[in-house]
């Protein structure tokens, strides 16, 4: 609202005039009074100040140290005498405090949660243009990477999104074992004044998710050609129908359905989630990149006493 100041009277009227000749008086000019300029209804919206794209820094960049902000799935079971005897499945969206942490000259890695549970892995370590994977040939504990043709099958290389992959077990005091699994997306955020106020794009994804169940195992995956997520940048929904394959011979496939859109001002997306075959779930994640040229999102849900975790990450084709 534009406030306007009173002028005082003695500046708003001028000065008096001196008398003239013939003892007569003159009367005080009328004061000139400027109408104000109406205010626009409705006030127009400003143009927002283009955000430079080489602003955004580069996500899988390891020649030098980096630090992202995560969102995440977890699933965790109990293995005693050849079951799953519990599952359990926990979404890590930016409450759960996930970060990670790489370190260039040491080539470290460092996985956080609520800023408490840190690991921190270093060797013997792979990499490669698009991963960093530490661990040996028969067990790999943490992997990052950026999505692309080569990894994953989208048709163009992601640039501003990771993915990072975490594997941990410990012995139990009764002789079992406990089994966590946790699956993020992160990268470089697209700034809220970036964020396109138009338009209805569809993003290449891809999708991989795993289940258990006691004594099963439930891994899908869904390639670029297997449909994606939708933007109605207008509306600020976010919205994807995905068919997922099963990696395992005989398994039927399955439709992901993800609904919902942004969280308040911000690049950060979230939803519900259901699939064909009776589950019902979460997802989070959000934009990375110059004009939301990307996204990430990790999902949870459950299907009976199926628990099920996976990440999608999807770019919009060049």
């Amino acid at each position: 609202m534009r406030v306007v100041g009173i002028m005082s009277a003695t500046a708003l009227l001028g000065l008096t005039a001196c008398g003239g000749g013939g003892g007569g008086s003159n009367s005080p000019p009328a004061p000139i009074l400027s109408t104000p300029a109406p205010t626009p209804s409705p006030s127009p919206t400003p143009t927002p100040t283009p955000v430079d794209p080489a602003s955004y820094d580069i996500a899988f960049d390891l020649t030098r140290d980096r630090e992202f902000a995560l969102f995440g799935a977890e699933i965790a079971s109990t293995f005693n005498g050849g079951t799953d005897e519990s599952v359990d499945v926990k979404l890590l969206d930016l409450g759960a405090l996930a970060y990670a942490r790489y370190v260039a000259a040491t080539r470290a890695t460092t996985i956080s949660i609520f800023n408490v549970a840190s690991d921190t892995y270093t060797s013997p370590y792979t990499q490669s243009s698009n991963a960093i994977t530490y661990g040996d040939a028969t067990s790999v504990t943490l992997a990052l990477f950026k999505a692309g043709p080569s990894l994953g099958g989208l048709r163009a290389e992601q640039a501003y999104t990771i993915g990072v992959n975490q594997h941990g077990s410990a012995t139990l005091g009764t002789g079992g074992t406990r089994f966590v699994e946790r699956y993020f997306v992160g990268g470089t955020p697209t700034v809220a004044a970036d964020i396109p106020t138009s338009g209805t794009p569809t993003y290449a994804t891809i999708l991989s998710e795993y289940g258990l169940t006691a004594g099963a195992h439930d891994v899908y995956v869904a390639n670029a050609q297997s449909g994606g997520f939708t933007i109605d940048f207008a509306a600020r929904s976010v919205r994807a129908s995905i068919v997922a394959r099963s990696t395992l011979v005989g398994a039927p496939l399955i439709t992901l359905t993800f609904d919902g859109g942004f969280v308040g001002d911000s690049s950060q997306i979230a939803g519900t989630l259901s699939t064909s075959d009776g589950g019902v779930g979460r997802w989070a994640g959000r934009l990375f990149g110059p004009t939301g040229r990307e996204l990430g999102v990790a999902f949870t849900y459950s299907r009976g006493s199926t628990k099920v975790t996976g990440t999608a990450q999807a770019t919009l084709d060049p």
